[in-house]
């Protein structure tokens, strides 16, 4: 009801702008990310008709970076980094220290995507280079105050934890994940989405580190703060319930984990739909746990009905949906069902390229499963092409001591002698 009120304050072009940010920010929250970016996007152009002033153009740089946010949410990683680059640029330009959490923010969006764009050794430089930015811009004691939200520098060193998890420099990332929750602690003491993020985050290294009932632990303390402040049908209850199957899945605990997924697949289901970005993750969780216990025919109904639903919700060349083909194309290669495999593998590579680029951890990852399925067929000159184009990748992207980078030299030794 609030929109066409909004839409009538054409002659108040400013308050207008704000009112229509203000709008996507609640679509944000509730997690309709294509609705939001609706609204920042009617906001913008309303900014860019205002007068030619800084303080203009410094909202301006805030919108990009909230534009850039949502894109980043729904995966859409390239638009995201070409966005945030936007907002960066008016930052620097116009810099103030008065504006140095909101530039803050944009510095994490950016440090993030990077990340989630596979680009590892580019978002650790970029995070760095921000705590470094930090320590000589602001106050000592800036961002130790409560008042601010969304502390840029506790996302930093969050950001930090995952990358060097990425790279599989635990030790590394775990002094990086204490000093953000030991940050965080101090400055929230109860809870908000900035601290569930720092503890689940922090509980992925555990798992990541085999360390699984210290990760059901600190899962379970946000859990209980969670339904305490929130209640158990609050979505960020329920995606503290989702990350808990998440362990019991790592754990080779599939009947708890599969238990959970159903109970949260049906709750968003009733809330949100089928073409939810929280109802698809569930659902894509799901058919893995079934694919582990060999229940084929079940996970492959799940990983369509997940595709479908992908394609309509993010369109035919996203990655997501290049990540589901991959997965069903693995499970026809565990059934023996040669063709469909290289079929749905070869899908998802030409998307991971169009998306990632040639030089991708996806890409490795199915070149490698296809030259698996080459060598099951005994074709192997084929599955030699593959291995060695997957190593490249691998140990450029990743570099030599990684795991993924040692298993696939594994897999041509275990060959060579058919070579």
């Amino acid at each position: 009801n609030s929109i066409p009120r909004i839409e009538a304050l054409d002659k108040q072009p400013e308050l207008q702008a704000e009112l229509y940010y203000v709008t996507g920010n609640i679509y944000f929250n509730m997690g309709f990310w294509h609705r939001a970016n609706e609204f920042y996007y009617k906001a913008l152009e309303i900014n860019q008709s205002l007068p030619d002033k800084k303080k203009y153009k410094l909202e301006r740089a805030r919108l990009y970076s909230k534009i850039a946010s949502s894109h980043f949410t729904l995966a859409e990683y390239q638009p995201a980094d070409s966005i945030i680059e936007l907002s960066l640029s008016k930052y620097e330009k116009y810099f103030h220290t008065e504006y140095i959490k909101e530039m803050g923010e944009a510095m994490s969006w950016k440090a993030v995507i990077l990340y989630r764009m596979g680009r590892f050794d580019e978002s650790l430089e970029y995070s760095l280079s921000a705590l470094e930015f930090f320590k000589e811009n602001a106050d000592e004691n800036f961002f130790l105050q409560k008042t601010i939200k969304n502390n840029p520098k506790i996302t930093i060193k969050n950001i930090i934890t995952n990358t060097l998890r990425s790279m599989s420099r635990y030790e590394e990332a775990m002094e990086y994940s204490l000093r953000a929750k030991e940050m965080v602690d101090m400055l929230v003491p109860d809870i908000n989405a900035q601290k569930a993020t720092v503890y689940s985050d922090h509980a992925t290294l555990l798992v990541a580190m085999g360390r699984f009932e210290d990760a059901l632990d600190v899962n379970n303390e946000i859990y209980q703060l969670r339904l305490k402040t929130l209640g158990g049908q609050h979505p960020n209850t329920l995606t503290n319930l989702a990350n808990k199957a998440a362990i019991y899945y790592h754990m080779r605990d599939y009947s708890r984990s599969d238990s959970l997924n159903l109970m949260v697949l049906d709750i968003y289901m009733e809330k949100f739909g089928p073409y939810h970005h929280s109802t698809l993750i569930t659902i894509n969780n799901l058919s893995n746990s079934l694919a582990q216990q060999r229940k084929f025919d079940e996970a492959i109904k799940y990983m369509k009905m997940n595709l479908e639903a992908q394609i309509k919700t993010y369109g035919d060349s996203h990655h997501y949906v290049a990540s589901t083909l991959h997965s069903i194309g693995v499970v026809y290669f565990v059934i023996g069902e040669h063709s469909k495999s290289k079929d749905m593998l070869y899908r998802s590579v030409e998307l991971f390229q169009m998306n990632f680029g040639e030089l991708s951890y996806e890409v490795s990852m199915a070149y490698r499963h296809i030259a698996e399925v080459y060598c099951r067929m005994r074709e192997y000159g084929s599955c030699k092409t593959y291995l060695d184009s997957a190593l490249k990748i691998a140990e450029e992207v990743l570099g030599d001591e990684h795991s993924f980078t040692a298993n696939i030299k594994n897999t041509l030794a275990q060959y060579q002698s058919r070579f």
